[in-house]
């Protein structure tokens, strides 16, 4: 009987050992002594494939719903114009618009995963994005290439992509290109489509003292007087200015200067003076008064 506890006690100690020694990686040191130290584990999160495809826009959800409930109202009553009741879906439709076409949009499509309708109802800016591309193809030459999609609940969005080329000459450096792609707001009743070309010049005069100027025109597919717009500084839209930058160190620096743009609703180029901070890589908005 000992030896059989014996024996039991052994074979438990030996499996107790290898799972441990499975676990915990042990190590000698010059001093001759033992550390046990625990071994890495690799953990896999298998996310479930799935495709745009998959997908099943609001509108659809819900003419399936009417159709289950058209086929239940048939069983139950003898009223011969059921289809009379349940074969209006037009006011569905309204369920995808505006910003559930961007889910179904070409941009998401190698992004989309299970996850994407829950993400996208829970907060719809989970979804933006601001993606850059630069290949220099010269020594003092580069194109540009951005993608970009905001949204801003119950006010609207924008998904645009630009490309532009810019050119470096001693102190001399000039950009231009142009951009393309869709917005809406309020006063849209669907996704339209918005384009147009820019360009942007800065000479540097001394280490402390730069000149900019820029220029940009924009076409609209619709409702170009769109008070939205007009109060979005994102939006792009036609307007020419110039400006003054001063560098105060080489963290911060400054710029004043004025920006000419152009007024849908009295067709006319009305001036806003700017006055605007910048750091290191510049600054991308302008704080006009």
């Amino acid at each position: 009987m000992k030896k059989c506890c014996l024996i039991i006690g052994i074979c438990l100690s030996s499996l107790c050992s290898i799972h441990a020694q499975s676990r915990l990686k042990f190590i000698v040191d010059k001093e001759g002594k033992l550390f046990a130290i625990p071994s890495e584990t690799n953990y896999e999160i298998k996310v479930p494939e799935a495709t745009y495809k998959s997908y099943t826009s609001v509108s659809e959800q819900n003419r399936r719903l009417q159709e289950k409930y058209a086929e239940a109202y048939r069983k139950y009553t003898s009223f011969n114009r059921v289809e009379y009741i349940f074969t209006d879906y037009s006011y569905l439709q309204e369920a995808d618009r505006p910003a559930n076409m961007n889910v179904l949009s070409e941009a998401y499509r190698p992004f989309f995963n299970p996850y994407t309708p829950m993400l996208w109802r829970i907060n719809p800016m989970a979804l933006d994005y601001d993606e850059w591309y630069i290949k220099p193809v010269a020594f003092n030459t580069a194109v540009l290439v951005n993608g970009r999609q905001e949204t801003w609940p119950a006010l609207g969005g924008v998904n645009i992509a630009s490309m532009a080329v810019s050119h470096r000459a001693g102190s001399f450096t000039v950009t231009t290109g142009g951009f393309a792609g869709r917005y809406y707001t309020p006063y849209t009743p669907h996704p339209s489509y918005w384009g147009g070309v820019n360009a942007t010049a800065r000479y540097e005069l001394t280490d402390w003292m730069a000149m900019r100027a820029w220029g940009s025109y924009a076409f609209y597919g619709d409702n170009k007087a769109d008070p939205f717009m007009v109060a979005n500084p994102w939006m792009n839209r036609t307007n020419v200015g110039g400006s003054m930058e001063f560098k105060v160190s080489d963290d911060f620096g400054f710029g004043i200067g004025v920006n000419y743009q152009h007024n849908y609703f009295n067709n006319r180029m009305e001036p806003q003076f700017m006055f605007y901070p910048f750091g290191n890589a510049g600054s991308r908005f302008r704080l006009g008064f």
